[in-house]
């Protein structure tokens, strides 16, 4: 019984230190400051093979961790974001032509990640991150009524 309980510690151990590397390694990718430590709710998961990788972040935090963790993301500075409302807003991308609007911005669906989901209807913001000399880049989309911040990294 002590040695199942002292596997599954250090399985348990490991996992978290894979997921925390992970989630280090996809900041760093993306020349993102730390997760905010109001952050709750986060969410990491992607994918990754021999020629590009694809991870998403999702977390909540208070408005001014948020607007700190922005303010202190080097792949940020001096972009301008998109802004969202309800005459410009953030919609899943759909198979029916005649449901899209020009007034709004589409994403696609990744039924692999339903929590990633940034659907912004009211008030937020999409910041984009431009391409590095590695080929790094993103993008991070603030939900600001519900403080949520949606990160997607990429490498190719």
């Amino acid at each position: 019984m002590k040695k199942v309980f002292l596997v599954a510690a250090a399985l348990l151990i490991s996992l978290l230190g894979a997921c925390n590397s992970d989630l280090q390694t996809t900041l760093k990718l993306g020349r993102l400051a730390a997760i905010p430590a109001s952050a709750s709710e986060l969410k990491l998961d992607g994918t990754s093979n021999l020629f590009s990788s694809t991870y998403f972040i999702r977390f909540r935090a208070t408005a001014k961790d948020i607007d700190d963790f922005v303010r202190n993301s080097p792949g940020l500075r001096g972009v301008t974001p998109t802004r969202f409302d309800a005459n410009h807003q953030l919609l899943p991308f759909t198979n029916d032509d005649e449901m899209r609007s020009t007034e709004h911005e589409y994403f696609g669906v990744d039924k692999r990640y339903p929590w990633f989901n940034p659907v912004i209807k009211k008030r937020g913001r999409k910041y984009e991150i431009p391409q590095d000399h590695d080929a790094n880049y993103g993008e991070v989309i603030i939900d600001d009524e519900l403080n949520v911040v949606y990160i997607t990294v990429s490498h190719s």
